[in-house]
């Protein structure tokens, strides 16, 4: 499965995500954030400011 690949992982920051993964990402500890932002750059520094918004109704 996907998770056993990134469950070193914190977060995962994603620009698009289905409802199924993040519900298992966050079964398993990961903090999962969907962005409009479709820059990584811009997505990891607003992260980082504490400005990043968790679009989940960008979740499908």
């Amino acid at each position: 499965a996907i998770i056993d690949n990134i469950r070193d992982c914190q977060i995962v920051i994603s620009f698009g995500m289905g409802w199924r993964i993040y519900q298992d990402l966050r079964a398993s500890s990961i903090t999962p954030i969907v962005t409009d932002k479709e820059n990584v750059v811009a997505a990891v520094e607003a992260y980082l400011k504490g400005e990043l918004a968790n679009r989940t109704d960008k979740l499908h």
